[in-house]
């Protein structure tokens, strides 16, 4: 922890004007004694700081692994994804038509060669077909559950090399920022500050997916972005539908191009035969491959129709977006089908489709009067501890300010106390200052030890919580629970050195429970993410949208295969679900 430039020069303006005042305010007779006890709590001071420059010495931060973290993310993603069971479907690809790729000499990176590479592949050997485009940027195009998402994971788990392969959802960048920009700041947001240089650095291969999840109007803008920020040999991955990337103006420079191909029907009937029991989908596959051509729809099939009679299919108008109805109630009932088309429509109204925790209570129509109704909760109960109508009178002063800023979205603290390096520093400085300034103010001594106790809470909670975290975040449960820890300590930055300053001044003990109760209660719903998560989850809950325990709920979806983890934001499985889900809750 860095401590402002000024602190130490005001710290010690206080204390020696406090020090002269109370060193010679009552003559040289009990200076010598008051110095005896000013030389220890010096003394002290100075011990504090002696250990924290050994700490500081010793609390050097681990390396980020950032090839690690992310290959543990995605192949836990395949195994809840179930993409091995009973065996992985076999994508293929061809080359691209001419017109989505870009001059072959520009991507041999020669004027002098002009002959086209066979990229025709598998998922067995995604590295090597990557691996022949010597520019390092290809394309991967397919049709909606063509097995874009399956390839993207492959290709993380499968290409080694000095630049790590990171996957990054379009959906959620727009053109109008700065590309590298955004990749450093999802990068920071997900695996912590220690990621913020390597995109710059060179050390990340950009996985961009969902080129068409971006907006028609911005998709021309969003080429010109991509190959603005290509520089001199970096590499790129970008995935999307073939006609929403046929209709940009410009192809990515320097990228080949492959089209994923439909799944034939040996592939579907093998898939089909080894996943069920029976020999039920016999009967129907010669009428229903065109519909289970792609892994999405197979796998949808293959869980709709786990123990039901395929049939049905062949008399319905859509079977693909029957598939798509009938999958939730196949694993939940109607009640969790419901919290399902609730977050769909949440989603589909934001334009995003990262499911984060901490943006829930932005889906509140009128988050800032619930905000105020639950504040006033604790500074009801505060005055009736204290037996004081003044002690509600003033937390309803305190609490104003606090709900001008309830409407916005707060994003996790990504801080919590793992650190200690500024600890010894910031309760030296607190001690000090509030010593000091007890001095000024001619206070008792158990006054005087109480502000200075105060100050040091104040200090420390403050170094503690401007640590940023050092550890690996790649769930969203571990960022909920790094950023309750913050709220924690941000509440006792807060809560105690105020309930420290009524006692002290005459509030007495009750008055000072209950102004840091309701102080700290509403600083937590104000502005801490997961105290504001917590306020609309329960609004949620009490009105029947969503369950009370969410983010386990959440959990089990993920497990089931309803939603798929993507760093510390959950997503439907596919945008298909999502919007037919949002279209159920209209």
């Amino acid at each position: 922890m860095r401590l402002p430039r000024w602190t130490w020069p005001v710290v010690t303006l206080v204390v020696a004007t406090g020090l002269f005042l109370f060193l010679f305010r009552d003559g040289w007779e009990l200076a010598d004694q008051k110095s005896s006890v000013l030389g220890m709590a010096f003394g002290g001071a100075g011990l504090l700081l002696a250990l924290s420059q050994w700490w500081r010495g010793r609390s050097a931060p681990p390396a980020l692994d950032l090839a690690e973290a992310v290959r543990a993310q995605w192949r836990r993603e395949e195994r809840i994804r179930g993409v091995h069971d009973p065996y992985p479907l076999p994508v293929r690809w061809a080359n691209a038509p001419a017109d989505l790729v870009d001059h072959w000499p520009t991507i041999h990176r020669d004027p002098d060669r002009d002959e086209p590479i066979d990229l025709a592949g598998t998922l067995d050997h995604v590295a090597e077909v990557y691996a022949a485009v010597p520019s390092g940027r290809l394309v991967v195009l397919g049709r909606a559950g063509s097995g874009k998402t399956v390839f993207t994971t492959r290709f993380v788990l499968g290409v080694e090399g000095e630049r790590v392969p990171v996957i990054f959802p379009l959906a959620s960048w727009h053109p109008t920022t700065d590309l590298l920009t955004w990749m450093t700041d999802r990068l920071v947001r997900e695996h912590g500050p220690e990621a913020g240089g390597l995109v710059e650095g060179g050390r990340i291969l950009p996985v961009l997916d969902g080129f068409d999840e971006i907006a028609p109007d911005l998709r021309d803008l969003a080429i010109r972005e991509i190959n603005a920020s290509l520089g001199d040999g970096d590499p790129l991955v970008l995935t999307s539908r073939v006609d929403e990337y046929a209709a940009a103006a410009d192809v990515v420079t320097g990228a080949a191009a492959v089209v994923l191909a439909d799944l034939d029907a040996a592939d579907v009937e093998k898939y089909l035969r080894l996943s069920t029991r029976g020999d039920k989908w016999a009967p129907v596959l010669d009428r229903l491959h065109p519909v289970l051509g792609t892994p999405l729809m197979l796998t949808l099939a293959r869980t709709v129709y786990d123990t039901a009679d395929p049939a049905e299919l062949l008399e319905v108008p859509d079977p693909e977006d029957h598939l798509l109805g009938r999958y939730v109630p196949a694993l939940y009932g109607e009640r969790e089908r419901r919290y399902f088309r609730v977050l769909a429509e949440v989603l589909v109204r934001r334009d995003t489709h990262d499911l984060a925790w901490w943006r829930l209570p932005s889906a509140v129509k009128a988050y800032e009067p619930l905000y105020v109704v639950a504040a006033c909760v604790p500074v009801l109960v505060g005055a009736l501890i204290s037996g004081s109508v003044m002690v509600g009178a003033l937390l309803v002063v305190l609490l104003i300010p606090w709900t001008t800023g309830v409407a916005t979205d707060q994003p996790p603290l990504r801080l919590r106390p793992v650190s200690w390096t500024g600890f010894p520093v910031a309760a030296a400085v607190g001690l000090l200052g509030g010593a000091g300034t007890g001095l000024l103010l001619d206070l008792s001594p158990p006054q005087t030890a109480l502000l200075a106790l105060a100050c040091a809470v104040l200090a420390v909670a403050t170094a503690i919580g401007a640590n940023p975290v050092e550890r690996l975040v790649s769930d969203p449960d571990r960022l909920l629970r790094i950023d309750r820890t913050t709220s924690v300590v941000n509440v006792v930055k807060m809560a105690v050195p105020i309930g420290i300053v009524v006692a002290l001044f005459g509030g007495g003990g009750p008055r000072a429970v209950a102004v840091s109760v309701a102080i700290g209660f509403a600083q937590t719903i104000a502005y801490q993410a997961w105290g504001r998560f917590g306020l609309a989850r329960a609004y949620f809950a009490a009105t029947g949208k969503l369950p009370w325990r969410l983010m386990a709920f959440l959990r089990e979806a993920h497990r089931r295969g309803v939603l798929r983890q993507a760093g510390p934001v959950y997503q439907f499985r596919h945008a298909r679900l999502r919007d037919r889900l949002a279209r159920e809750a209209d």
